[in-house]
């Protein structure tokens, strides 16, 4: 019956699973490495290499320089995205406040930094026409609304409880994306803010 080839199927995949887990790891990773060097390679004018520099060359300071930088999931489904700098670590600025008004494009633009850090350090070329960076040694991110109201937390203490551990655990050279902050305030940069 087909009830019982099933179920044997399902013990033969079941009795394989790590060595069919193993696969899918091996399989997944290279499909992500390929597709960077693929979007490397073919979008050239788009992306850029970035180029580390150390902290001492800035004054013992982060930083982090993006000239015409654009969210990659958004780069080619719209003519109309408007290409962002951000500079921050210079003359000792290390913080960017963002305002405007709803769909403006604040949460975007924070996340397209978080993106292009991200890929940099993993050794990819970033969707801008320049990213000058110092190493971040950890990205932490405050995004999104959510309440736990059965343990009596709202979403305004949940944001103050996440704040709180990235102020305990940021160093200086910790790349801090906070959106929504208070459902009002978007926030990036380096340090304890």
């Amino acid at each position: 019956s087909i009830g019982k080839l099933n179920s044997e199927i399902f013990k033969i995949f079941y009795n394989q699973r790590d060595v069919i887990t193993s696969f899918i790891n091996v399989v997944s990773e290279i499909d992500c490495l390929t597709s960077l060097a693929f979007v490397s390679i073919i979008d050239r004018d788009k992306f850029s290499r970035p180029k580390f520099i150390s902290l001492e060359e800035n004054n013992n300071q982060p930083y982090l320089e993006l000239k015409d930088c654009v969210h990659p999931c958004l780069l080619d489904r719209t003519p109309y995205f408007v290409p962002n700098d951000v500079i921050l670590g210079k003359d000792n600025k290390s913080l960017i406040v963002i305002t405007g008004p709803n769909m403006g494009g604040k949460s975007t633009l924070l996340r397209q930094v978080c993106i292009a850090a991200i890929i940099a350090q993993n050794g990819c070329f970033v969707p801008a026409k320049k990213c000058v960076m110092t190493i971040a040694d950890r990205i932490f991110t405050r995004i999104g609304a959510s309440d736990k109201l059965l343990e009596g937390k709202s979403t305004f203490f949940i944001e103050m409880e996440e704040t709180k551990t990235i102020l305990e655990s940021a160093t200086k050279n910790s790349l801090i994306i906070m959106d929504e902050l208070g459902n009002k305030m978007q926030v990036v940069g380096f340090d304890k803010i």
